[in-house]
């Protein structure tokens, strides 16, 4: 487990990151001044999450369930995330309230910007060894 942990360290220091910033009051943060700028950083932000979590889980041979799944899990870690952090700053951030369309862009950038690491990597996405090779 301490494995896995290592090889996500960064996906999980840029989930940390993420946190940070959902969390501090709006006045600190500065939206760009972009149409929908807010939900243009959702997309590109939980979409490099998914990136780095699809990472961290091929690169990991500990789980080779997580390894061969790897587009499907990066992608439910970054909807989990996404949602629980629209809860709790419904709930719990004073002037922040938790909006349901920026879930969606959370759970569209990571399904968009996931989808693009295996053609990238040159990898389909079900990675299975070849024959004769167990691991």
């Amino acid at each position: 487990m301490l494995r896995l942990l290592w090889s996500a360290r960064v996906a999980l220091f840029f989930t940390a990151f993420i946190w940070l910033l959902c969390l501090m009051p709006p006045k600190d943060l500065e939206v760009p001044a972009v149409l929908n700028g807010d939900k243009i950083f959702h997309f590109l932000v939980f979409g490099i999450l998914c990136l780095l979590m699809i990472y961290a889980l091929v690169r990991q041979t500990r789980f080779d369930v997580l390894r061969r799944y790897a587009y499907f899990y990066a992608f439910l870690y970054c909807a989990l995330n996404g949602l629980c952090i629209e809860i709790v700053q419904h709930l719990w951030v004073p002037q922040r309230t938790g909006d349901w369309l920026d879930f969606v862009f959370d759970s569209a950038g990571a399904l968009v910007l996931g989808a693009f690491y295996f053609p990238l990597a040159g990898r389909p996405i079900r990675r299975r060894p070849p024959a004769g090779i167990s691991v």
